[in-house]
């Protein structure tokens, strides 16, 4: 990978150069340690200067040494990004005296699109930038599945034994039961699509051991993973990986039905077993009989179905309820002692409660610009037998669409864990549409591909 930094020709000045790269790899850090530890990764840090904040910072004082940053801010999709913002904004000033720092700390569940329009300036500026992205996760992708392996068995059977942020009653290593979920098939579509130089069986078997255990407990984050995989299935049914994927998850499943293990969760109703597996599969489209299942779909329904209600057909059709109330209490749908709950299990519903109509359809307009940019990369990459152009846009999408699944059954998108990925993967899937455009030379099939894949697209093209 030596000499990427000249690929393209674009990259500015030293400095430019330098700042950009250190931000990206720090950006990179920030995102394992989000899909690794979760939210005891969130804590460090000095309130209110967390992790989070930093990095966010520290990329809005990168794009002002880029020299090219306009070519990324006169961008359809950014333009749209900072009319929400604006919007946001204006939704959250008025509630400050109110609310205090509750009101931009519900904000940001739009104001993390600062990322998208951060990634995507960087990448533009200095294209060779996302080819290293690629190299980092080819090298990385064995050891992030080492540590959220660890994380998710320290989580589950012994969570006290992590210590906790002074103070915070926050563990150091927090993850919850679906968040690794997403990533495990994010992490798999990766594997599918060449991105890694992973063989054999051994890294197969911890990503289906995470789905079997976590899927059990998670049927919003279970049908995030599904839908990542079944996404890029779709597009390259060929991938090594799939029958080895397919012949773990009945060996697992076999293994489980024979064992029939039973696990009550402390404090919850729900079990996990094999009956519970069903069960979650069953409640995603019908009625459970399990209580706790049919309990909190009900709960979201209600709350959502009341959340159109007073917006679309209600006062608060043009402004929502604003950044700063607890949505759950003056909703009504409070279920914690503590309050802790603040805003309905839904990223959209959010936005919609919030923000008003006007949010929405901002906030649905950026994500659809997205997808159609995302698709138009697909089908220049095809027409060009761009291989890897072609799979990166795949891979893209297929994390975003496990990311935004996850999102429309938990508070996800609200807390950096989620919403630093979903803005990272689209801000990256920015830069790569304009560099593909203007500089396609910086993914090569055999720089970037896994070897089985560059043998299938230099001998004919795609795999479909």
């Amino acid at each position: 990978m030596g000499g990427v930094g000249e690929v393209d020709g674009v990259g500015g000045d030293a400095l430019s150069r330098w700042v950009a790269s250190r931000w990206f790899a720090m950006l990179g850090v920030v995102l394992v340690g989000y899909l690794v530890a979760g939210r005891g990764f969130a804590y460090l840090g000095v309130r209110p200067l967390f992790i989070g904040e930093l990095t966010l910072a520290a990329g809005l004082a990168t794009v002002l040494v880029l020299r090219r940053s306009w070519a990324a801010m006169g961008l359809t999709i950014n333009l749209l990004i900072g009319a929400m913002l604006v919007w946001a904004a204006a939704r959250t000033l008025p509630y400050l005296g109110t609310y205090g720092i509750s009101a931009p700390r519900d904000a940001v569940a739009l104001g993390y699109a600062l990322l998208a329009v951060v990634v995507s300036a960087v990448v533009i500026e200095h294209p060779w930038l996302l080819r290293r992205a690629l190299d980092w996760v080819r090298r990385a992708a064995p050891w992030v599945i080492v540590m959220l392996t660890g994380a998710v068995v320290l989580c589950t059977v012994a969570k006290g034994v992590i210590p906790e942020w002074p103070g915070t009653g926050i563990r150091v290593i927090d993850t919850k039961v679906g968040d690794p979920l997403v990533h495990v098939g994010g992490l798999a579509v990766l594997l599918m699509l060449g991105f890694t130089r992973l063989r054999g069986w051994l890294w197969a078997l911890p990503l289906g051991g995470m789905f079997g255990v976590l899927g059990m407990m998670s049927r919003g984050a279970m049908l995030a993973t599904l839908a990542a995989v079944g996404l890029a299935t779709v597009f390259y049914p060929r991938s090594e990986w799939l029958p080895r994927a397919l012949l773990i998850g009945l060996g697992v499943l076999t293994v489980v039905i024979v064992v029939d293990p039973v696990v009550t969760l402390p404090g919850r109703e729900r079990q996990v077993s094999v009956e519970q597996a069903v069960q979650n599969v069953v409640s995603i489209v019908g009625d459970s009989n399990t209580g706790d299942l049919s309990g909190t779909k009900s709960w979201r329904l209600d709350w959502w179905e009341k959340i159109v209600g007073y917006t679309f057909g209600g006062d608060y059709f043009w402004t929502g309820k604003g950044f700063g109330v607890n949505l759950a209490n003056v909703d009504g749908f409070q279920v914690f002692e503590d309050e802790s709950l603040r805003s309905p299990h839904n990223a959209a519903m959010t936005v919609l409660a919030r923000a008003g109509v006007p949010g929405l359809a901002m906030w649905s307009a950026v994500h659809l610009v997205w997808l159609g940019m995302m698709i138009g990369l697909y089908r220049r990459a095809r027409l060009a037998g761009q291989e890897a152009w072609a799979r990166l846009a795949v891979a893209l999408v297929a994390y975003w669409l496990a990311l935004h699944v996850h999102a429309a059954f938990d508070v996800y998108f609200e807390g950096p864990m989620g919403g630093f990925w979903v803005w990272s993967v689209m801000g990256l899937g920015v830069g790569a549409a304009w560099v593909q455009r203007c500089h396609p030379e910086v993914l090569r099939d055999e720089e970037v591909l896994d070897e089985a894949v560059q043998r299938g697209a230099l001998a004919g093209g795609h795999q479909r």
